[in-house]
């Protein structure tokens, strides 16, 4: 490439080809955000690329094959969601920025550079900034408050592995400075092609940590800043108890399990407040009554191991297993089976086929759920 504008260009037709096989474009992400970084590829700012709504999906537990992409490398990374458009006009105010974003999103990039010997920033653009797939963690409502800039600021973003390595820790400012700089740099360069930011799209604004290569069977974590949990939980807690959704069929689902008469119980790796709220706000707390709604707290060790659904097997007098363990999660399949229980997985957010590798019986709808268990036969 003879220059960035050329890089640019060829990106514009890469998205073209992949959006058929990645979903449409969802967002944006920013690469080259440091100064070290940047001296390396031969420029002084940062690029972007786009991110596409299937290299999103993947959540906290999620498992990917080691080799997912041509030259493989892991990031630990930071996501903003745009609440509105007025982040356009928003220019480098900290806190008028906030006002119009409503989460933030620990995240781990899981980027692919397919690139031999020294490549410059226009090649680097050329293939989408590395754009490939990533994992969230658990979103973190926005408070447009100084004191909220400040602590973005200030967090330091660690990397460990399942050994409890420390792979990498880096402080807020690291990206440009602060990392709502990055978002009014990208804002002004998508202006500058005569583009603008959307209600709803991803941002994915900071690389925290060196490019690590997968390795296959390792696990590699990207925990909250020390200080965030008790207040994230709080935030989630009340955020849950106004806008917590059912998933589509699972009310009368669970309603028509305890009407046959079968004890059911409610088995989470949430915050025992957090899942109290989820309960109250969906009508299903006297369901489940007080003795049979289990939260990470109550075990030794929460999901993937069966802690929590062996304790939910003895809250319904029951041996695990004659139970039946329905999740969506990758993690949950694991605790489940764990435990010695039958596992039905919910193919929602994660592939049916995937469950199934698993040892999950995969089911498409939770409306299935009371013919999958024979009720409709009695």
């Amino acid at each position: 490439m003879a220059s960035l504008e050329d890089g640019l260009c060829a990106q514009d037709k890469l998205v073209r080809i992949l959006q058929s096989h990645w979903g449409r474009p969802v967002g944006y992400k920013l690469a080259l955000t440091s100064a070290p970084v940047q001296q390396r590829f031969g420029v002084d700012h940062p690029i972007r690329g786009v991110i596409f709504e299937n290299t999103v999906r993947l959540r906290s537990g999620a498992e990917v094959p080691a080799r997912f992409g041509a030259q493989p490398i892991i990031e630990s990374d930071f996501l903003v969601r745009v609440r509105d458009a007025g982040i356009n006009t928003a220019g480098r105010d900290h806190l008028a920025i906030l006002r119009h974003l409503d989460q933030v999103i620990p995240y781990i990039e899981l980027a692919d550079v397919p690139l031999t010997g020294n490549p410059d920033a226009a090649n680097l653009a050329a293939v989408n900034a590395g754009a490939r797939l990533g994992v969230l963690g658990t979103p973190i409502p926005v408070e447009a408050t100084e004191e909220f800039a400040r602590r973005l600021g200030a967090m330091a973003v660690t990397m460990t592995d399942d050994t409890g390595r420390q792979l990498a820790r880096l402080p807020g400012t690291a990206v440009l400075g602060h990392p709502l700089n990055a978002v009014a740099f990208l804002a002004e360069d998508l202006a500058k092609a005569g583009r603008r930011l959307e209600a709803g799209q991803l941002l994915s604004i900071a690389g925290f940590s060196p490019l690590i290569t997968p390795e296959a069977g390792r696990t590699r974590t990207g925990p909250l800043p020390p200080g965030w949990s008790a207040a994230l939980s709080a935030r989630i807690t009340r955020a849950l108890a106004e806008e917590a959704e059912p998933i589509p069929g699972a009310i009368a689902a669970v309603r028509a399990v305890a009407a046959a008469g079968i004890p059911v119980a409610c088995a989470s790796n949430s915050a025992r407040a957090e899942l109290a709220a989820k309960l109250a706000r969906l009508g299903l707390a006297a369901v489940f009554g007080p003795r049979r709604v289990l939260s990470f707290e109550d075990v030794a060790r929460p999901k993937p191991a069966g802690d929590l659904y062996r304790a939910a097997a003895a809250a319904c007098g029951a041996d695990p297993a004659g139970c039946v363990v329905v999740e969506d999660s990758l993690l949950g399949v694991r605790a489940g089976l764990a435990a010695g229980c039958r596992v039905l997985g919910l193919a929602r957010e994660t592939e049916a086929a995937i469950l199934a590798g698993l040892g999950a019986e995969p089911f498409a709808e939770m409306a299935a759920l009371p013919a999958l268990l024979g009720l409709e036969a009695r």
